[in-house]
């Protein structure tokens, strides 16, 4: 048997400085699971680590929007050897429906 999830409209764009608040927002209302999962760890300093993404521009950060609401956030960190590392948040209520999948699409 296939699972269908269900599909959510979703509107694709980089993101940049002005948007910073927007993802400090979506980081701030994840529950400690979300948390955990996205760091390993438990993590607080959402504005600090926020605010380092953005200060290096060959990050590459992508959000997910649903009715102009961001859903969803992909961050592509470069590495010293040239490489970047991806990481994925979905806001609490859109997991399961296929957005982080969408967004690593999206990104490559």
């Amino acid at each position: 048997m296939t699972i269908v999830k269900p599909l959510v409209k979703l509107e694709f764009r980089e993101l940049g400085r002005g948007d910073e608040r927007m993802v400090i927002d979506l980081y701030n209302s994840l529950n400690i699971e979300s948390i955990y999962y996205r760091f390993r760890g438990f993590f607080k300093d959402f504005e600090r680590y926020i605010k380092s993404i953005f200060a290096d521009q060959r990050n590459i950060i992508y959000g997910a929007f649903t009715e102009g609401e961001l859903v969803g956030v992909l961050e592509a960190v470069y590495l010293d050897d040239g490489c970047y590392e991806m990481a994925i948040v979905v806001r609490d209520n859109y997991q399961g429906k296929g957005i982080g999948t969408r967004l690593v699409a999206y990104a490559i």
